[in-house]
């Protein structure tokens, strides 16, 4: 309310006066109402009134009821370690309500410790665990590993599950305060172990894997391994690598135990140098199905896988027995772990006890000289036998199912024997070597070209083959023995001549070519001019021709101008010796005439010439005129 004169009246100061009407009736709550610090944090704690804040005065106590602050928000700075309380009080004059907010403080890097921290029960009982030396025990909270929240406080009681039961202990919410984990291992009271392999075989040099395997699988065993004295390998897990470095026997010990049950077990590495194992017997033959023993001796034989022709597998160890049927059968070993043991593989062959042989072609006739293939035929086919052939004379000529011989002349005789080892058999064969003497000829063996000669082709030898002629467009027959060839070139033919056992192909060749003419006159030759200066080069004008045989008669003159003869020389061919003819230079002129030299000039030439009379021809003369120019000497 207001208090004032007019305002006329300066001097006069109005005056205020307030009056509350407070409520009978009011709350306070304070925010956070607990909060979680570290040293050197700093929280802010706010009080708010119902239902008028305005109406009330805040004041701030600590928890020894000392007034800390006023309004409505408190700041505090963790100055040290503890759990502190303060108190907001609102008071409006007629009412008065008050709220209460804790303020724990933790050190820099406080660890929780659980006591115990590991733990193995063998039994479902409770089982109780314990935050130790914790100044705010109401803080502690406890989860499981999944983040459920199952107990609050320093100490947590449970009934343990089969298996590990991890439990962490923290104080949420602050950044300096490190959790701590317990496991509580309920284990049942049985387990058992195996390693495997149990029994193995290696190199020297290689390495083995041993794994435990431990029964039931959930049995929380820890596995320690010992050598065959029980001493430690300082290795534990449920696996190992080994790798024994001599030959010999090892012995490796898996101990399980899971804190209420434990249990052993052992593993056998036989350890081998570089061998090669031996199968004995080796090769066998047997004379039908029949029991046989094979077996190995080597080092590490116990871990011997056998196997048959097809690659399976048909039993194991030093020893086995098989009763093999008819056929070839093929047995081996291996040690499969061990790549440095080489293994070893042995034949058994079971072979029937009676076998027939026969031989194809039977006995057969073929050309001597020619190659005849014999094929020995068991039976059964399946005897395996081992065909030997030999000659007449008891000679081996072969082995094998076919023998390749080539024929001779006459009866030859061939013996096959077959011999398994359990049984034998012989056969003979005969081959009839034929012979084929036959010869080709030609007469003549040499034509005119474009005259319409002919030549008889003939065969010899044999008078009942036949005949089979090739260029048969220019025979007059070309399947007999005796065609007439008429060829327009130089012609081989060639027959194929058989008596139904030999072939035989033979060949001759009929030559054609250009003969010269029988009366060649354009085939001479005389110089147009010469210089008879006794220089030796062109010092005589001649009549040259290489066919002066073909003449009966040749004369050769010359004349000069006025028609007087300068020179004359003639060839008649003599009856008593027709194989004389004149020399190259018979009919040479010198340029002289009766021992004088005649001066340059044309000289004119008159050659006559006698053609023979032959069976085709009457005797035909002719007449080459023509010119002889004698230059200066």
């Amino acid at each position: 309310y207001i208090a004032q004169v007019d305002s006329t009246l300066r001097c006069v100061l109005p005056d205020t006066a307030y009056v509350n009407l407070a409520l009978q009736d009011i709350s306070i709550s304070v925010s956070p109402d607990t909060s979680k610090l570290c040293v050197g944090d700093v929280a802010e704690l706010t009080a708010t009134v119902f239902p008028d804040p305005s109406m009330a005065t805040i004041t701030w106590y600590d928890e020894d009821n000392n007034i800390v602050g006023e309004g409505n928000s408190l700041v505090f700075v963790a100055s040290e370690v503890g759990a502190f309380k303060f108190t907001a009080v609102a008071e409006n004059g007629c009412a008065t309500a008050m709220d209460m907010a804790w303020v724990y403080v933790f050190a820099e890097d406080t660890k929780l410790e659980i006591d115990p921290d590991s733990l193995v029960v063998c039994t479902p009982d409770t089982v109780c665990l314990t935050v130790v030396d914790v100044a705010t025990p109401e803080c502690v909270v406890w989860t499981t590993l999944d983040g459920v929240v199952v107990g609050t406080g320093d100490k947590l009681c449970v009934v343990p599950e089969p298996g590990d039961n991890v439990f962490v202990a923290d104080i949420p919410g602050v950044d300096c305060i490190e959790a701590d984990t317990a496991v509580i291992r309920f284990v049942i009271s049985d387990v058992s172990v195996e390693v495997e392999p149990s029994d193995t075989i290696v190199c020297r040099g290689d390495s083995v894997k041993l794994s435990a395997i431990v029964t039931p699988d959930d049995g929380m065993a820890n596995i320690s391994w010992y050598d065959e004295d029980y001493m430690p390998l300082n290795e534990t897990g449920m696996m190992i690598t080994v790798s024994p470095d001599t030959a010999g026997v090892f012995t490796y010990i898996a101990i399980a135990d899971n804190g209420c049950a434990a249990d052993t077990a052992m593993a056998s590495i036989t350890v081998v140098d570089s061998t090669k194992l031996e199968i004995m017997p080796v090769d066998t033959i047997l004379c039908g199905p029949d029991t046989l023993k094979l077996s190995v001796g080597n080092a590490g034989s116990d871990y011997v896988v056998w196997y048959d022709e097809n690659g399976d597998s048909i039993g194991m160890g030093m020893m086995i027995t098989v009763v093999p049927d008819y056929g070839i059968h093929t047995y081996s070993v291996q040690i499969p772990e061990a790549d440095c043991v080489e293994g070893d593989t042995v034949m058994v062959k079971v072979l029937p006890d009676s076998l027939n042989l026969s031989v194809l072609p039977p006995d057969t006739l073929v050309c001597a000289g020619e190659q005849v293939s014999f094929i020995a035929e068991l039976d059964p086919d399946w005897t395996m036998a081992q065909v030997t052939w030999y000659d007449e004379v008891f000679e081996e000529v072969g082995t094998g199912d076919t023998l390749v011989v080539t024929v001779f002349a006459g009866t030859n005789v061939y013996f096959a024997i077959a011999d398994n080892g359990c049984a034998r058999d012989t056969a003979q064969v005969m081959a009839e070597g034929l012979e084929l003497n036959v010869s080709i000829s030609a007469s003549p063996d040499s034509l005119c070209a474009n005259r319409g000669e002919q030549s008889q082709l003939l065969v010899t030898g044999c008078d009942d083959c036949t005949y089979a002629w090739d260029n048969a467009g220019t025979l007059s027959d070309p399947n007999i023995p005796n065609p007439v060839a008429t060829p327009n070139v130089t012609t081989t033919y060639s027959v194929t001549v058989t008596d139904g056992v030999c072939v035989e192909m033979l060949s001759i060749t009929v030559t054609v070519e250009d003969c010269p003419e029988e009366c060649p006159i354009e085939e001479f030759f005389v110089a147009t001019a010469f210089t008879p200066n006794g220089d030796n080069v062109n010092d005589v004008a001649c009549l040259r021709s290489e066919h002066f045989d073909k003449f009966s008669e040749i004369e050769f003159m010359i004349y000069n101008r006025w028609g007087e003869e300068m020179f004359r020389e003639t060839y008649k061919v003599d009856p008593s010796a027709p194989e004389k003819f004149p020399d190259a230079d018979f009919f040479c002129w010198d340029g002289t005439y009766r021992g004088k030299v005649l001066p340059p000039d044309v000289y004119g030439y008159y050659l006559r010439l006698v053609c023979p009379e032959t069976a085709d021809r009457a005797e035909e003369e002719k007449v080459v005129k023509g010119n002889i120019t004698l230059l200066q000497r």
